[in-house]
């Protein structure tokens, strides 16, 4: 390396950077690479080289190379990417060709593999191998029942049944789960070639020990199934959140708030989790009240996670009184307050409220709604995997019962089925076997799109672009990738979508309208009356076309009840249109064409973050205020400087930053738009230090509580003197974004 920089190569004798013969030359040079050193200057080295593999020999080092760090130097791969400094000795300099770095390329077992390698890695876009470097390194355990062997014409592929696989077909590449992979489709085998897929087995019982890597970029990537076996292929995919939800009578609730602290006990903390509250009406009533409140075991009274509303009062009361189960009893209100503590000094637990999400849910018919989602704007029934009890009996004949169905057994007991035994015999028939067989729940999914409203306010162009929204959503379903099969079979039964909206700010910016005025309040309802109308009639238009999703029968739409007739009654004052007369649209005429036509999906709205989003599509982010007129965005992608849509002299006053605002007008605000969503929306609380107060924090979401509203999301504070002009918003849920 020269002293500029610049390393001689043996490829046609030519002098060229040595980032670029590394970085960009590196795929089409020989395996194994000579340099021939020069002068080394160290930081141009470290930073050329950095993340690719050396090795080095004792006769180099003989020749007056040593580390500046007092540690021996490895005769064999070294794997720390360079952190190891290499300095010249004495005074030697232009005058001996030292060969001292080689670059390597060698298989080896994935349980070697290190942050900073660089594996081969399957691009399908560009249908060919490349270097990508390892950014993570985790162990796995897959259960041999979830292992499949594909088997090709060169080798075999060994992976769990839901990881996507690259399969070529007429217009190029194209992911399918491995489990529904078919015998003479052309694959992607363990050396990243095109091959013919011979036999597929879907029980190969190997080792349950598995690798897997997170790469640069999203590619396929070669791996182990028992970190020393062959090499197979397999998918990164972006990092995954979870989200946490438990109610407020839980006995653990006030470490579950604490989870997220800076201080205290370290195993005691999940700093990557993201906990969210379910709170409930008699909950809030007796924070109100400044009543007691009793906390009690989840394993003891399983049946509140499955009640809300009067049902969910009444056994709560119930409990209350009873004797025997574990018990403990605060004040709500100090509760309350350790609550709003949290949320104001972590930006957690995010504030959801059940009653609320149960009484608007249109299939409660068909379950029950028993938490949100990360960006708390989805509410869709779920239920946990649950078991079947199967008997047998010795004259082979089979019952099977719910787990906790009530048998009588000849003896004259009763008892739940799941502890029915042999000894026992039930109508004159002796038990021969009972086997628990495990059925799928229900997980919701999020399939999510936003109309623009800086683009689309108006009723005719709401009227256009709408449609097409709701039917790009309901082919999504059927188009989508499923990691699970419940996941699939859940959203084919309720053809769950979101459609939501973006560029509020932008749209009353432009229009000249005061973030919290009457005219914005009024503005947001007749556009999201609009929303629904639309999504409503474009939905039943669907089913006429396509057919009903399978449990519309029963439900709310079934009956003509709409978004609008569960709406808060507080939330319905906040704007006079003049009563039924003030609708824009024919409301009972679309019920009686849904109750004919029904509808093809079950839920319909979700107003999502649109963190990045909005900033490709130019507008401002879903319903919130501008964070600042100017401002850098930070997320997954790096650092982004924003400036509001627009800006301008005469629209300047009309994009008031959300700090600036009083909060309990974004809660105003957010109740308008719920009377006509079906799900929820994502609300941000925006809280500047010197306005904080727990009266104020009190105040606020007693009210999103009082107007109907089913979410909040982050409370986000800031100091008055802070001079950061950076968001961050890279622990949003990236489908939602």
């Amino acid at each position: 390396i020269d002293r500029k920089g610049y390393v001689r190569t043996t490829l046609g004798k030519k002098s060229i950077p040595l980032h670029r013969l590394l970085v960009e030359s590196f795929f089409d040079l020989p395996k194994d690479i000579d340099f021939t050193i020069d002068h080394i200057d160290d930081n141009k080295l470290n930073n050329s080289l950095d993340n690719f593999k050396i090795i080095s020999n004792e006769e180099n080092i003989s020749k007056g190379w040593t580390q500046t760090k007092d540690k021996r130097i490895e005769m064999s791969r070294v794997r720390k990417h360079l952190s190891h400094n290499f300095r010249l000795k004495g005074d030697r300099r232009d005058t001996e060709e030292i060969n001292i770095f080689k670059i390597i390329m060698k298989t080896i077992p994935i349980s070697e593999v290190r942050i900073g390698d660089l594996v081969e890695s399957f691009n399908i876009e560009l249908d060919k191998v490349q270097y990508k470097k390892v950014e993570a390194v985790h162990e796995l355990e897959v259960k041999k029942e979830n292992q499949i062997k594909i088997s090709f014409k060169d080798g075999y592929i060994v992976t769990s049944k839901w990881h996507p696989m690259a399969v070529k077909g007429v217009n190029g590449y194209f992911y399918k789960r491995s489990d529904e992979l078919e015998i003479g489709e052309l694959g992607v085998n363990h050396r990243g070639e095109v091959d013919k897929i011979l036999f597929i087995d879907s029980n190969p019982k190997i080792s349950e020990e598995y690798m897997d890597l997170t790469v640069q970029g999203t590619n396929n990537y070669f791996a182990s199934t028992d970190k020393s076996d062959n090499f197979y292929l397999t998918h990164n995919t972006r990092k995954g959140a979870i989200a946490v939800y438990i109610e407020p009578w839980h006995i653990d609730v006030k470490d579950f708030l604490d989870l997220k602290k800076n201080s205290g006990e370290e195993r005691r903390r999940a700093h990557d989790l993201f906990p969210a509250l379910w709170l409930n009406d008699i909950f809030m009533k007796r924070v109100q009240e400044d009543a007691l409140w009793t906390l009690f075991d989840p394993y003891e009274v399983r049946e509140l996670t499955e009640l809300y509303g009067d049902e969910f009062t009444k056994r709560y009361l119930e409990l209350e009184k009873s004797e025997g189960i574990t018990k403990s009893i605060i004040s709500a209100k100090g509760l309350w307050k350790d609550i709003l503590r949290s949320y104001f000094e972590t930006g957690n637990p995010f504030l959801t409220f059940k009653d609320s999400a149960n009484r608007a849910n249109p299939n409660k018919h068909n379950g029950m709604i028993r938490s949100s989602n990360l960006c708390t704007e989805i509410f869709q029934n779920t239920s946990p995997n649950y078991y079947k009890i199967k008997v047998t009996y010795s004259d082979k004949s089979i019952d099977i019962f719910e787990e906790e169905e009530l048998i009588t057994v000849d003896s004259g007991m009763t008892k739940p089925a799941k502890k029915i035994t042999a000894l026992d015999s039930i109508g004159d028939k002796q038990v021969w076997m009972v086997d628990k067989e495990m059925t799928d729940g229900d997980t919701a999914v999020c399939n999510l799109a936003s109309i623009n409203l800086s683009k689309v306010n108006t009723k005719e162009d709401i009227a256009r672009v709408v449609p097409i929204a709701i039917r790009m959503l309901d082919n999504v379903i059927d188009l989508n990738f499923y990691p699970l099969a419940k996941v699939k079979k859940t959203n084919e039964k309720s053809r769950a979508i979101g459609l939501g909206v973006m560029g509020e700010a932008q749209m009353l910016a432009e229009s000249k309208i005061m973030w919290g005025s009457d005219e914005h309040f009024l503005k947001i309802d007749e556009v999201m009356e609009s929303v629904s109308y639309f999504a409503i009639k474009s939905s039943s238009d669907l089913a006429v076309e396509k057919g009903i999703y399978p449990t519309f029968k029963g439900s709310e739409w079934s009956q003509g009840i709409f978004p609008i007739d569960n709406a808060n009654k507080e939330a319905c004052k906040l704007v006079d249109r003049g009563g039924l007369f003030g609708y824009t649209h024919d409301w009972q005429e679309l019920k009686e064409k849904v109750k004919v036509d029904g509808m093809r999906n079950g839920y319909l709205m979700a107003v999502a973050p649109t963190s990045s989003i909005s900033i490709l599509t130019g507008t401002t982010q879903a319903i919130e205020p501008v964070y600042k007129r100017k401002w850098f965005e930070e997320n997954l992608s790096g650092m982004i400087p924003v400036v509001v849509p627009n800006l301008s002299p005469e629209t300047w006053e009309y994009y008031t930053p959300s700090y600036d605002l009083n909060q309990n007008i974004l809660v105003k605000a957010g109740a308008i738009r719920q009377k006509w969503i079906d799900q929820g929306q994502s609300l941000n609380i925006f809280l500047s230090l010197d306005k904080a107060s727990g009266k104020y924090l009190n105040e606020i979401y007693m009210n999103a509580w009082k107007y109907g509203l089913k979410s909040t999301y982050y409370l986000r504070s800031q100091s008055p003197e802070a001079m950061s002009d950076v968001e961050d918003r890279s622990q949003e849920c990236v489908g939602c974004q």
